[in-house]
């Protein structure tokens, strides 16, 4: 047997091949923790501190290293080697969430069904049932390409097919990999931002189901054809939960970490003026970057705001089918609008299989409501915060220690606030929806053709020579709301990025508190 070309043997055993590579890391990720190569340490030797006659261990630098600070490069693995729970049961989460991923693109993932419902005596009696379109990710990916929609094809297979499983090679990296903390955090940083667009194939999920739904009445028969979710999407949804929440308590790991006290002083402290310096560069908020900020975190609000007020976009459904759905037998409308706060009831009321839905609808609440209104909520909070506060250090009260630099404690709910973005803004999805909701308006139409070509031939071509008309044509304009929600997706990004450049990566601690602790003065 062949599937598009290619002998069915030789494509399981290149799912089964794939699926296998991270069972070939297992003993070294479980013996990671404590393998001395990852657990290298740098040579110290001890200097006096200049002006006075303290010692303080100073890294030795090794040939052509001259800018490293000299701390130790660590695996995460070797930070938790005495805890056998989290260094199995971390490799365990990861290597689960990508054998979902291999397995969602080996089963059918849309399922076009004809439900044909009546009688004479019984109204109710099942008169058809017939599935007449199966697809699975692999599938849709290979017939969107085909049909010329290339963003639409390039979006499910990067969000459904390559991130998932791409997301959990950087996390083994990550794991076993021996690195500095600030190594980490860049990688993680990169990882939570991209990671996010797991969340694009519920979105077109969600408006497949919407979208490719016709109801119609004829002499007591009801017709119905819908797009029914299928097994991939349940378990496309789990990955996309395992993943996003395992990469939760990775960051909170690595936040862990990199709170411990450092064995080796930073070379910053050799002078008590650099102190104040770097202290004062790493801690402060200045007045233009705090106001940059709130007004960031304002608009972000109003276009969020604006998003929940105005209809995303719209499909107009023309052609023969178009003719059909304004004729009289039709209980389905040509134009589907797509508002967001009615979007989840229209997919429940939209297919029969209620569980499946309910899960898309959970990871779309998740992704779309709950994610971007907590973070649009913290982030006016903080950087709210730090107007009315001024341009003051972050610091936890070491006066006495540098007079010349008076570090004000910030309260804790601030450092609660600025702490908890990262783990907030990886539920945002308003940038995976946007562009869901664009390559939609843009190629749903191609996909559209494609499909009913596939399926009646030449049929189409000669309807549309003889009557003037295409079988169906399928145009999408992206409205208000879908502007706001690319406007929303930049505004995020920045301020992610503006409120992490303040805070240890993944704990609820300023840089300035982290900088005056390694240098010894922090109480």
């Amino acid at each position: 047997q062949h599937f598009h070309g290619v002998p069915l043997w030789l494509g399981v055993s290149g799912v089964v091949a794939f699926a296998s590579i991270p069972l070939l890391l297992l003993p070294y990720l479980f013996l990671a923790g404590g393998s001395a190569k990852c657990c290298q340490r740098r040579p110290v030797r001890v200097v006096p501190l200049l002006g006075s006659p303290l010692q303080v261990p100073i890294p030795l630098a090794a040939p052509g290293d001259e800018e490293d600070d000299g701390r130790d490069a660590l695996s995460l693995a070797a930070h938790y080697r005495e805890n056998r729970l989290i260094r199995i049961g971390m490799p365990f989460l990861c290597l689960a969430g990508m054998a979902l991923g291999a397995w969602t693109v080996t089963i059918p993932a849309v399922d076009m069904r004809l439900h044909v419902v009546g009688g004479v005596v019984d109204t109710h009696k099942l008169v058809a049932d017939d599935s007449v379109l199966v697809y699975s990710f692999p599938e849709m990916v290979h017939d969107f390409w085909h049909s010329k929609a290339y963003f639409i094809a390039s979006l499910l297979a990067v969000g459904g097919l390559a991130l998932p499983q791409v997301k959990g090679f950087v996390w083994l990296y990550v794991w076993a990999a021996s690195m500095s903390s600030e190594q980490r955090e860049q990688i993680l940083i990169i990882s939570d931002l991209f990671s996010r667009f797991i969340f694009v194939n519920s979105c077109f999920m969600a408006l497949i189901i919407t979208t490719l739904h016709f109801q119609f009445s004829l002499q007591g028969l009801e017709l119905e054809v819908v797009a029914e979710p299928a097994i991939a999407v349940v378990t496309g949804v789990l990955q996309a939960v395992l993943l996003t929440v395992h990469g939760q308590v990775t960051l909170r790991l690595h936040g862990l970490a990199a709170s411990r006290p450092e064995r080796d002083v930073d070379a910053t402290c050799n002078v008590p003026g650099r102190l104040a310096a770097a202290c004062a560069v790493a801690g402060s908020v200045p007045r233009g970057v705090a106001v940059a900020g709130f007004a960031a975190a304002c608009t972000a609000s109003v276009c969020l705001a604006m998003v929940f007020a105005h209809d995303v976009l719209v499909f107009d459904i023309s052609g023969l089918v178009g003719v059909a759905l304004e004729s009289p037998i039709s209980r389905t409308s040509p134009k589907t609008y797509d508002w967001l706060p009615t979007l989840p009831g229209r997919v429940m009321a939209s297919t029969d299989e209620k569980v499946v839905a309910g899960l898309v609808i959970f990871l779309f609440l998740m992704a779309v409501v709950v994610g971007p209104i907590l973070c649009c909520l913290n982030w006016l909070f903080f950087w709210g915060s730090c107007v009315l506060r001024g341009e003051v250090p972050f610091g936890h009260g070491i006066a006495e220690d540098a007079p010349t630099l008076p570090l004000q404690p910030w309260p804790r709910a601030v450092r609660w606030a600025g702490g908890l973005s990262p783990w907030l803004f990886s539920w945002f999805g308003l940038d995976a929806l946007w562009a869901a909701a664009w390559s939609a308006t843009l190629e749903m139409d191609l996909v559209a053709q494609w499909l009913v070509r596939a399926k009646t031939g030449n049929l189409c071509d000669d309807i549309q020579d003889h009557l003037g008309k295409p079988c169906v044509r399928l145009e999408g304009t992206l409205l208000t709301g879908g502007w706001f929600l690319l406007f929303g997706g930049i505004l995020s990004v920045f301020l992610f990025l503006l409120t992490a450049n303040f805070f240890v990566y993944g704990t609820f601690e300023p840089r300035a508190a982290k900088l005056a602790r390694r240098c010894g003065l922090s109480p």
